[in-house]
């Protein structure tokens, strides 16, 4: 944009009451005026509402109201309004029940109301209650009036992470995640070590029946079988004990919050999580760690993380470093000037120039539960490791004996 100041000549028809050269100003757009422009806006105080992710936001009017999410500990309800007029945030007017808390749901626009569908739900922290949901609320702007749909017939599976959108008086659902990914990684380690088994009790039964045509002595004893053997060498002791008691019971016990070997050794179970494919006990380790980072240990997380190539956790503790609020602190320790020359230069150029902050639009794998994995394991998926036949009026049914047992007690 470029002014430009111009006389104007006597001669001109003009109001003779003024002088004989008179100026004015124009204004010339060129084609370098930018006219879209990005601007930020006021944050939202944490006395109004959460920072969060996996939130919805839908606008009506004037406004634009954000629902749900996660802050990085627990699943949120609650419902802000951006006021676009006025550039204010406040908490949005409710009445009746809300949804469960819950994140990666989905928020449409239709009429004077707001239609929140599905997500998942749940507390991670403690990890209990995780499941998606289908259910369907409805707040009505005018009213700020929260209602729960009840509808007959059949129902879409319960979901997480899809799309909705309103076409022709109808709401339409796309994808999502129900929650049926399954960890193949440990369950071909016990195949391939079940073959070979197989291989060997063949190899010896024939070496067996030689000796004994022979007249030599037999070792193994009639119908025993040598102890199914697997062989671990991705892990140490102790983290895959507490990845075996995720597997058996959907949970882990978390240790201190804060303690530095108790962080590290949830570091050691994320990188098995991940080695493993168990993207349930991944949100585990990730939300006890995030929450664990604090002054006195970021720098050893950081470094851990480092050495372990686990990036997303790595990045967590280099933001949390420079932050106006940490930096200071944290450069001023013994710690900082025991780490390695690579990750200091590392914070160092992050503190003056932080990277564009990245959003991905993809969901994240939750995982599945214990209770939907047995579900499938006896719908089928494990019918090969069957051991015991119980028979019911005649009619075989193939059934676990170590899964019978362990719910006789």
């Amino acid at each position: 944009m470029s002014l430009k100041s111009t006389k104007v000549a006597p001669s001109v028809d003009f109001d003779h009451s003024c002088s004989d050269s008179v100026e004015y100003l124009t204004l010339d757009f060129g084609p370098f005026e930018t006219v879209h422009r990005w601007r930020r806006l006021p944050p939202c105080d944490e006395f109004v509402g959460a920072r969060r992710s996996k939130h919805t936001v839908v606008a009506y009017r004037d406004a634009i109201y954000v629902f749900g999410g996660d802050n990085g500990k627990n699943m949120l309800n609650d419902l802000l309004r951006f006021d676009v007029k006025d550039c204010s945030w406040c908490r949005a007017f409710t009445t009746g029940t809300p949804p469960a808390p819950r994140y990666h749901h989905s928020a449409v626009v239709y009429g004077s109301s707001m239609f929140v569908f599905g997500g998942y739900t749940g507390d991670i922290y403690s990890n209990s209650n995780l499941k998606n949901k289908n259910d369907l609320f409805e707040y009505k702007f005018a009213t700020g009036q929260w209602t729960e749909w009840k509808v007959e017939g059949s129902l879409p599976v319960a979901r997480s992470a899809h799309g909705a959108t309103v076409y022709s008086d109808k709401l339409w659902i796309f994808a999502g995640y129900d929650g049926n990914a399954r960890c193949q990684w440990l369950r071909k380690k016990i195949l391939q070590a079940r073959d070979r088994q197989r291989q060997k009790a063949k190899q010896d039964s024939s070496e067996e029946s030689e000796e004994a045509t022979a007249g030599g002595p037999k070792d193994i004893p009639a119908g025993t079988k040598p102890m199914l053997e697997v062989s671990i060498r991705e892990a140490e002791a102790q983290p895959f004990q507490v990845l075996m008691q995720f597997l058996y019971t959907d949970k882990i016990q978390y240790p201190r919050r804060g303690h530095v070997q108790d962080v590290l050794l949830i570091m050691d179970v994320y990188k098995l999580a991940l080695s493993f494919k168990l993207s349930r006990l991944e949100q585990l380790c990730v939300q006890y760690i995030e929450a664990s980072v604090d002054l006195q240990n970021v720098l050893s997380v950081c470094e851990n993380a480092n050495k372990l190539q686990l990036d997303q956790l790595k990045e967590h503790c280099l933001n949390f470093v420079v932050k106006e609020s940490h930096f200071n602190q944290v450069i001023m320790t013994k710690e900082f000037e025991r780490l390695s020359t690579p990750l200091i230069v590392e914070i160092v150029r992050r503190k003056q120039q932080p990277p564009p902050r990245l959003y991905s639009d993809q969901p994240v794998d939750i995982g599945t539960s214990l209770v939907q994995d047995m579900k499938a394991y006896l719908e089928g998926g494990g019918l090969e490791f069957c051991n015991i036949v119980l028979l019911l009026d005649g009619h075989p049914r193939p059934a676990h004996q170590v899964i019978l047992a362990a719910r006789s007690r």
